[in-house]
């Protein structure tokens, strides 16, 4: 008996060791890191950066096609031949080759290489909109740190109240209802904390899901940083948009030179092994032109594609514009917020600090009714709460200006 009881405990022990071992893991795999790091992790794993990279790989592949592909023709050809005596009369065998017009390759090669920058810089674009992508998620990750903290703040505050209530009642200073009030608001801030978990969660798996990793990331910082100086704000003039629509305008100019390419003519050249009336070798040879008679296709297409490259222009100025319109309102939006947040630290927060403490303390000792201590910790209260949430937009607009002006 006592030998089959260890047979199964060694059988159990032997079906939980893998549940055992995956549990650690996951425990294990739970990393702090910075914003940097975050970034450098995203670039390695993200999709759509290897899908641009292959598109690149595969533009430079194709920079091969630029060489000639002309085909060479082999023949048997025949002249003045007897039919009652075939072998009689000239009978051949050759071939005819045709070769580009000289510069014709570098002239298709220019839009191929032209199209090879035009994939880096659309993965280069892709870059710097993950890098975006992922400073968003961290400082909302950071940001939902911060919600968490103020209402974990607030319960303690609330329970703090209630604790005050109940005691001016037992000595009889204050009626039931005073203690009902603390109470619910106590279930409210608790109902509170817990949206702010749920806050936390979804943004954890946002940013994680930008990182495309098999482990489990978080933000080191604590808290957003307090507002920095303020350097003057421009349009970086190596903007991803801007480069790529470069690119572009680039591209279409480089396709008119390929079209051109099409009204070169070809040199054909070729050999030929002759027999005469039974009679070997004769040589004999080819030399000529060939050239696009019919042009008004070609001329269709040249014209087309000069059509593109005013269209291309047209796309660059209205990114030019737009991009420096983003700025401007970024730049108002901006300052008008760290105006904000200085107003408040130099006034609304040692403010709402203090009657958060006095409130409490005068309360506690029953200077004032439970009304000026909930109007005084809830005014209090909703100033810090306001602080934390434009802290966040300071932060995320001066996200979007460091990118636009090429400062990360």
């Amino acid at each position: 008996m006592k030998t089959n009881s260890s047979l199964l405990l060694s059988f159990l022990f032997t079906l939980m060791l893998p549940m055992l071992n995956t549990g650690t893991l996951a425990a294990q795999a739970r990393f702090p890191v910075t914003l940097e790091e975050a970034m450098a992790i995203a670039q390695r794993n993200y999709p759509e950066l290897k899908r641009d990279q292959k598109a690149l790989e595969q533009l430079q592949a194709l920079m091969g096609t630029a060489r000639p592909n002309n085909s060479t023709q082999l023949f048997m050809a025949g002249g003045m031949v007897d039919p009652d005596n075939p072998a009689t009369g000239l009978h051949s065998a050759g071939f005819l080759k045709a070769f580009d017009w000289p510069g014709t390759t570098k002239m298709r090669e220019e839009a191929l290489r032209e199209a090879v920058l035009l994939g880096n810089a659309e993965l280069e674009l892709t870059n710097w909109e993950l890098r975006r992508e992922v400073s968003k998620a961290y400082y909302q990750l950071v940001f939902t740190k911060n919600l968490q903290q103020h209402y974990r703040e607030k319960q303690e505050l609330m329970s703090r109240l209630v604790d005050f209530a109940q005691a001016r009642f037992e000595f009889g200073e204050t009626g039931k209802v005073p203690v009902l009030s603390a109470t619910s608001k106590q279930k409210q801030a608790s109902l509170e904390q817990q949206e702010a978990q749920k806050a936390y969660d979804l943004a954890h798996t946002l940013f994680n899901n930008w990182l495309h990793s098999d482990s489990v990331f978080y933000a080191l910082l604590d808290s957003l940083p307090l507002p920095s100086p303020t350097p003057n704000w421009y349009v970086n003039g190596g903007h991803p948009h801007l480069l790529k629509k470069q690119q572009e305008v680039r591209l279409a100019e480089a396709q008119i030179v390929q079209e051109r390419s099409q009204l070169m003519p070809k040199i054909l050249a070729g050999g030929q092994l002759q027999m005469i009336n039974e009679t070997l070798p004769f040589l004999g040879y080819q030399l000529g032109l060939s050239l696009p008679i019919s042009r008004k296709a070609i001329q269709s297409r040249i014209e087309g594609a000069e059509k593109a490259v005013a269209v291309q222009e047209a796309e660059l100025d209205a990114t030019e514009r737009a991009l420096e319109n983003r700025r401007r309102e970024l730049t108002t939006l901006f300052l008008a917020q760290k105006n904000l947040l200085e107003f408040s630290k130099k006034e609304l927060l040692p403010l709402a600090d203090e009657q958060i403490r006095s409130a409490e303390a005068a309360y506690a000792s029953g200077a004032v009714d439970y009304h000026d201590y909930i109007v005084n910790l809830e005014q209090g209260l909703q100033t810090k709460l306001e602080w934390i949430y434009n802290l966040r937009d300071y932060h995320l607009l001066r996200l979007e200006l460091e990118f636009l002006s090429g400062r990360r």
